[in-house]
């Protein structure tokens, strides 16, 4: 290359030889549309997951929280174009519980955590609450969710949480699902249970199909990055 640049009277290209990533693309804008839309549908998050729980306040008082380690979407605050790609795919929703403000939720993609600390009726309030706003599609419960549960919510995956495991409510949040048989004798009675309903409900109901089931166990976050009470 050294040779053919003299002849050509040029001097040879040196090597940028960059130590540290760039942080900027001052290009971006004029990248067509259709490129800039793919960028910004990459950046989304992938899943997330949606932690209900519940307990008793001072004075015996049952209130509900909503925990999630990405609640927020970066992309809602660059600009225009990114917000619309975002609100093609996540929804806003308002739970019932405390002090909790408006969510995004991706019915595709995020997962509603309903771990055993959620008393059952609270459970089935944020549900009736919550899908009056968004279709649920994916839960993750340490319960069984019921047949009437099961024909209304029509998911798309269903995973049963092995509640053997105690969680600290002020402890580490829920990031994550391990698949695998953690015990099969807990989960056998759980899966033909859920089976037979599954049975029953695709000869009742004409456009019921049953849900990808999977088991195992909460994937927990190092608590110095997210814990409940600092969510």
């Amino acid at each position: 290359m050294g040779q053919f640049a003299s002849i050509l009277g040029h001097k040879p290209i040196q090597s940028a030889g960059l130590s540290q990533p760039a942080t900027s693309f001052t290009l971006f804008p004029k990248l067509a549309i259709e490129v800039r839309l793919m960028i910004w549908r990459h950046s989304l998050p992938g899943p997330r997951w949606f932690e209900f729980v519940s307990m008793f306040e001072p004075g015996d008082v049952l209130t509900s929280y909503a925990h999630c380690k990405d609640k927020k979407i970066a992309l809602l605050g660059v600009n225009r174009e990114s917000r619309m790609v975002v609100r093609e795919e996540y929804k806003q929703f308002q739970t019932n519980c405390t002090g909790c403000p408006p969510m995004y939720f991706c019915p595709t993609v995020d997962v509603f955590c309903f771990a055993h600390w959620l008393d059952m009726d609270e459970m089935e309030n944020n549900l009736e609450y919550t899908i009056q706003q968004i279709p649920i599609k994916r839960i993750a419960t340490t319960e069984n969710l019921g047949k009437e549960w099961l024909k209304r919510l029509k998911l798309d995956e269903l995973f049963l949480v092995d509640s053997r495991v105690e969680l600290e409510y002020y402890g580490a949040g829920i990031i994550g699902f391990q698949d695998g048989w953690t015990a099969r004798s807990f989960f056998s009675g759980h899966l033909e249970e859920i089976a037979t309903l599954c049975e029953e409900l695709e000869e009742e109901v004409d456009d019921w199909v049953a849900p990808v089931i999977r088991v195992g166990s909460w994937v927990l976050a190092n608590p110095s990055e997210y814990a409940h009470n600092e969510n």
